[in-house]
């Protein structure tokens, strides 16, 4: 069973090569065609810049905790593509995820689409364009191909992306095991995202708007909301981050338009109690808990928003009567979250978090700068090339928290070269170590008592990295 999984995992991998860009209706049709798995399961959709994967893992724990089987689609994925796909926490196992892959597989036509290679290439991760690519575009991309339709309105050369086919495979995953809550991870869209596709979810919540990937989402902040709050459904409550005027009214746009109750996540709302290596103690007011105390064991303070978007969805779940969480439940569930590769302490004081844009970049400073280090702190550093790697790593160059930065390069031919990263910090003390594997043994060697070391950058370093210690 093991070599039908990795079959199927390199057939997904290769779908970059040979797929056609695929429009919503496209997407729909097949979701149809697949009889629409999970359609009358309570559904929670979950968009955003910076925080989505978070407050999915948070939503996991709460309800898990509340007695609720959970069903979970993410992305990226860090080391093991089945960490896309969970129920109750535990992967898809490799069995299932081969026999699911051959559901999908045969509902595609998928000799006839790799027969039939197209330039213009849809995209996923992992080797490629960020999650959700395939849908995001211009009106023009969204209008019908050419291509001849089948009786079911499906385009006879119609085969899923990388991402919609990781999508679909999981709705039949979870139609097969029938959690009783499903969580939604968008990939980097919102609107003409493949999970937008489900129609009925009970919630739409939204995490905090940067700019990223403005290749396809916007250039400014306005049209990436714009695009992000594309999630939003017409009566179903939608709870959303506030901390930016020009986002927020975004939200509160769209949700009227929509005619939809709409709750605010506010800075001001959530007030830190206690910072140690124990966690993160604070406060936080949603309404139907009240004034309520929360700990997170983790030392990334941007948690805290995160969990107050998910401490307010479940006073709204629990309000609209689809679940009921206690509150001993929510406080147990936001303290029992790990999520991996958010400010991960992998090894004893070495530190992995996925940083990849400014708002991401500068909530890790915040968080190093707290964390009480009376020794000297080392960073290891790489970038995806399209991202905006000047501008972070001056602000890293500028916080001035790191003895030595330690510069190297992601497995990937998206990746930017260490030597023109190593550019940028300017005359800050770097060294530049090419290979991934050697720069953590450097860092590694080096380090004594009292030494933090601190890995970012990007979450396909930050999965690199958990690769190279698991072995």
């Amino acid at each position: 069973m093991m070599r039908a999984f990795r079959k199927a995992q390199e057939y997904i991998d290769g779908i970059p090569k040979f797929v056609k860009k695929n429009t919503m209706e496209d997407t729909k049709a097949f979701y149809r065609r697949l009889s629409c798995p999970c359609q009358n399961k309570k559904v929670i959709h979950v968009a955003g810049t910076n925080g989505k994967g978070s407050v999915c893992a948070y939503l996991q724990s709460v309800l898990m905790e509340a007695g609720y089987s959970v069903g979970l689609f993410t992305s990226p994925h860090l080391v093991d593509i089945r960490e896309r796909i969970r129920v109750d926490g535990e992967y898809i196992s490799e069995k299932e995820f081969a026999e699911i892959f051959r559901q999908v597989q045969e509902n595609c036509g998928a000799e006839d689409a790799r027969r039939k290679p197209e330039t213009e290439n849809c995209s996923g991760e992992d080797e490629r364009k960020p999650s959700g690519t395939e849908n995001c575009g211009t009106q023009a991309e969204e209008r019908q191909h050419a291509a001849g339709k089948n009786g079911d309105g499906l385009r006879t050369d119609y085969h899923p992306s990388y991402f919609e086919y990781l999508y679909f495979m999981a709705m039949l995953h979870f139609e097969k095991k029938q959690p009783d809550v499903i969580i939604l991870e968008t990939g980097l869209g919102g609107r003409l995202d493949a999970t937008n596709s489900f129609e009925t979810p009970c919630i739409c919540i939204m995490t905090q708007i940067g700019l990223d990937h403005t290749e396809y989402l916007g250039e400014t902040l306005s049209e990436i909301a714009g695009e992000k709050a594309g999630i939003v459904k017409k009566g179903i409550p939608f709870v959303y981050s506030a901390n930016n005027k020009t986002v927020a009214d975004v939200m509160e746009k769209t949700a009227k338009k929509a005619e939809t109750r709409a709750f605010s996540i506010k800075p001001e709302e959530i007030c830190l109690k206690k910072y140690d290596e124990k966690g993160i103690d604070f406060s936080y007011y949603s309404g139907y808990y009240k004034y309520s105390t929360f700990h997170l064991s983790t030392k990334a303070l941007y948690q805290m928003e995160n969990a107050a978007l998910c401490v307010r969805a479940a006073a709204v779940l629990t309000e609209m009567g689809s679940v009921r969480i206690s509150g001993e439940e929510l406080r147990r569930g936001l303290a029992g979250m790990h999520w991996e590769g958010r400010m991960e302490e992998v090894l004893s004081e070495v530190y992995v978090d996925g940083a990849h844009n400014r708002d991401g970049m500068e909530a890790f400073l915040k968080s190093v700068r707290a964390d009480g280090s009376e020794g000297h702190r080392m960073l290891l550093y790489s970038s995806l090339q399209e991202k905006a790697c000047e501008e972070m790593i001056r602000l890293i160059a500028d916080a001035g928290l790191f003895e030595e930065i330690v510069v190297t390069q992601i497995e990937s031919y998206r990746a930017a070269r260490a030597e023109d990263l190593s550019e940028f910090f300017g005359e800050v003390k770097k060294t530049v170590i090419k290979d991934a594997g050697r720069a953590l043994q450097y860092c590694l060697q080096k380090k004594s008592e009292g030494i933090k070391i601190y890995i970012t950058g990007s979450l396909y370093l930050a999965g690199q990295i958990k690769a190279l210690i698991k072995q």
